[in-house]
């Protein structure tokens, strides 16, 4: 199922949906498929700063874009040889032991592209870095962001799970925050769509006057 908006609080929604599915019976392996806290590290460059000493915060993110993943990704050179016909990348990068802490980042030179300017500075002469977490994967469906809250069945047949699933969202749905709202999707989608394209099959072709079939209305829809 699909958490769709923009509203800081989904997160928590989402968490609170994976504990209720959880437990409901024969709900399996049930996940928030998002890391909404991946550990991250934040600079803060200080441009007043920076600007004084002739860089610039696009010379900062240069530097460090080279120091931590080579001048592959910037400027990228490769090495021909005749004998035999073949090329080679040439790549210099930072070793990554020599970068296994704050202080090591803060002693990444800052230089700029031209030559003319000031000698290169330390990054910790003109950013801050801290620790800080903000979500690893951002998804969207259409232009909405959305969290992916998954789960399976064990020991139980798919209508059963989702019937139980869906009772659960309709006790959230009241609380939820304006602009939000929650979308069954995957697995169930198609059994409730099969279902409901079977049931019209059978009723077009019946020659009784009334037929029926279980509606998924009845069973909350909660598009």
């Amino acid at each position: 199922m699909q958490i769709v908006g923009r509203d800081p609080k989904n997160v928590a929604i989402a968490e609170d949906l994976v504990r209720r599915i959880a437990a409901a019976p024969g709900a399996l392996d049930v996940r928030l498929q998002q890391v909404p806290r991946y550990p991250e590290l934040r600079v803060d460059v200080d441009r007043r700063l920076a600007a004084q000493l002739g860089l610039t915060e696009a010379d900062v993110a240069r530097s460090m874009l080279v120091s931590l993943s080579g001048t592959a990704q910037s400027a990228p050179n490769f090495w021909w040889t005749r004998r035999p016909a073949s090329h080679y990348r040439v790549t210099v990068q930072t070793p990554q032991y020599r970068i296994d802490s704050l202080p090591a980042l803060s002693s990444t030179p800052i230089a700029a592209p031209d030559p003319s300017q000031p000698r290169p500075q330390l990054l910790a002469n003109l950013a801050s870095v801290e620790r800080t977490v903000a979500p690893g994967v951002i998804s969207h469906y259409n232009v909405q962001p959305v969290l992916d809250v998954l789960a399976g069945t064990d020991r139980a047949d798919l209508w059963s799970v989702v019937s139980g699933v869906e009772r659960i969202v309709e006790e959230i749905r009241p609380t939820l925050p304006r602009g939000t709202f929650i979308a069954i999707r995957g697995q169930a989608e198609t059994m409730r769509s099969s279902f409901s394209a079977l049931a019209g099959g059978m009723c077009s072709r019946s020659s009784s006057s009334t037929c029926s079939w279980p509606s998924t209305s009845s069973r909350g829809s909660i598009r």
